[in-house]
């Protein structure tokens, strides 16, 4: 009998284990201009998480160097209206301040994010990592403070002239959203990000040539 119980909570505890590390897939929602933007349900959230992939006719530094001018950001990170670095704790980290274009009746959004680029030795690969941070309070009441945020910019050389970009994150929008409204958020703001992105990063090649 004892055997038994121990097999049964053995079974029990395994069973268990594996509910806990099942994770949910990512779900294709658009695929248009070479711009795909893949979704993904996230347990105990009504909101999704997004993920958009692009390729870019450039070198990694010409990307990861837009990204990184957070000042500017809001020239083509979609409905952002306002960047600006709070403060910078090294060359590679930093704290930003963003604010969010929400359509009507939601109330735009701000959040402070902290910043963090990791490169590779060899050059071919870099990750911007980005969270919210819950300090330092920012008083604006124009806006409603997002504190659950996390999310990615991952670039990879694959050739002498194409970068491969995947930009993914994951938030809860904070007070009265409707996921439906939300939803619809994580596919429009990814898509039109990253083709912003492109057409910014051509424009740039143009002007140097």
């Amino acid at each position: 009998m004892k055997k038994m119980n121990a097999r049964l909570l053995s079974t029990l505890f395994s069973a268990l284990l594996l509910t806990s590390s099942i994770s949910f897939a990512w779900t294709l929602e658009e695929d248009d201009n070479g711009i795909k933007v893949f979704t993904q349900e996230i347990e105990g959230s009504d909101f999704k998480a997004f993920k958009g992939e692009m390729n870019a006719q450039a070198q990694l530094d010409e990307v990861l160097d837009i990204i990184r001018d957070v000042e500017s950001m809001d020239e083509w990170l979609h409905e952002c209206v306002a960047s600006q670095i709070m403060e910078k704790t090294s060359d590679e980290e930093l704290i930003v301040y963003q604010e969010t274009s929400a359509p009507w009746p939601v109330t735009d959004r701000n959040f402070v994010l902290k910043m963090k680029v990791h490169r590779a030795e060899d050059g071919l690969s870099a990750k911007i990592n980005f969270s919210a941070l819950v300090e330092p309070e920012v008083a604006n009441d124009d806006c409603v403070r997002v504190t659950e945020l996390t999310g990615s910019w991952t670039l990879t050389q694959t050739s002498d002239s194409n970068v491969h970009v995947v930009y993914q994150t994951s938030a809860d929008p904070a007070g009265d959203v409707p996921s439906w409204l939300a939803n619809a958020f994580v596919v429009d703001q990814p898509y039109n990000t990253l083709l912003n992105l492109r057409n910014r990063v051509e424009t740039k090649r143009h002007e140097v040539e």
